[in-house]
């Protein structure tokens, strides 16, 4: 409790730090685009699988780059059991540090390179995060994270080239669509893919490579994307293993699928300097064991088979 009530009072004392720095500096030209991502299942009635995520971006104006913090938590369907529980996913987390690098290579090719570093395991914080996140909505504790995957330092490169086919207006709305193709390789996760995003709206996102300072009065737009994936490994469901006493131990795992479908639907508002956003994500199934859970919105026969979350994203230029 008392980590608790510390951890509060060090947010309290930064959000309140933040606030009087955008107020002594209201009338300055904003020197960067920061964002705040929040990423949750439980408007769905689940906590399980990919349960959440904490997303921090900073990018500077007139930069190609983007410096971020990401931290993913992930869980079984049964959070009250304290050993491994059969088939389901396993206790885990990945907490990481990064940049994103952004080159124009023509007026429609935009390529996007992203390198993080960062831990999963114990190290991770992720169950320290859980705990404190059920502490603040009354949730009982998860109480199987002592079974969650070993500790392991993580380097993840990802490369992604998107291309603009269309861009033009409707009825004075906007629009873009843009397919890419995406390769993320690294000892956690290696995966690469294919997909689209069509973005609709007043006023869209730039398709270049460094972010610009813009300042409208009020503007919308809708932005929809579908992808398909092939997974090649992922320690945050197959699990690892470490020695000790000079053997060599696994830690719980489940075997991912080899092919995965993800789509989502998010539509953003922005007024002058603030952009506010809501994303809902789905995708289909995970690894070969998972099913149905029992209760919440996926629990009925009907349900697809897959996972639901959503984003809640709060972007300010400072």
């Amino acid at each position: 409790m008392k980590c608790i009530l510390k951890t509060r009072s060090i947010l309290t004392i930064g959000l309140s730090i933040l606030c009087y720095h955008f107020a002594l500096h209201a009338d300055e030209l904003p020197r960067g685009k920061l964002q705040i991502e929040l990423e949750n299942d439980a408007p769905f009635q689940t906590d399980r699988d990919y349960t959440g995520g904490i997303f921090i971006r900073w990018s500077p104006v007139a930069k190609p780059y983007t410096f971020r913090f990401g931290q993913e938590i992930y869980t079984p369907d049964h959070l009250g059991r304290s050993e491994p529980i059969h088939n389901e996913h396993p206790y885990a987390g990945w907490t990481y540090l990064g940049v994103n690098y952004k080159y124009l290579l023509s007026d429609q090719w935009l390529i996007d390179f992203t390198l993080d570093a960062g831990t999963v395991g114990p190290r991770a914080g992720a169950r320290e995060t859980q705990k404190l996140m059920h502490w603040m909505v009354s949730s009982s504790p998860p109480d199987g994270w002592g079974s969650q995957v070993f500790n392991e330092w993580g380097l993840m490169p990802e490369l992604k080239m998107g291309y603009r086919l269309l861009q033009g207006s409707l009825g004075g709305t906007s629009y873009r669509l843009v397919p890419y193709l995406r390769w993320k390789t690294g000892n956690i996760v290696r995966d690469y893919g294919a997909g689209v995003h069509l973005f609709f709206g007043s006023f869209l996102p730039t398709f270049r490579a460094v972010s610009l300072f813009s300042e409208r009065e009020r503007y919308w737009y809708l932005k929809a994307g579908l992808e398909h994936k092939t997974v090649q490994r992922n320690v945050l469901m197959e699990g690892n293993s470490k020695v000790k006493s000079g053997t060599k131990i696994f830690s719980y795992g489940v075997t991912p699928e080899r092919e995965v479908t993800l789509t989502n639907l998010g539509v953003f508002f922005g007024r002058g300097t603030y952009e506010f956003g809501f994303d809902i994500r789905y995708n289909t199934k995970l690894y070969v064991s998972q099913r149905l859970p029992d209760e919440g919105f996926l629990s009925h026969n009907g349900a697809p088979m897959g996972n639901f979350v959503m984003s809640v994203i709060l972007t300010k230029q400072i």
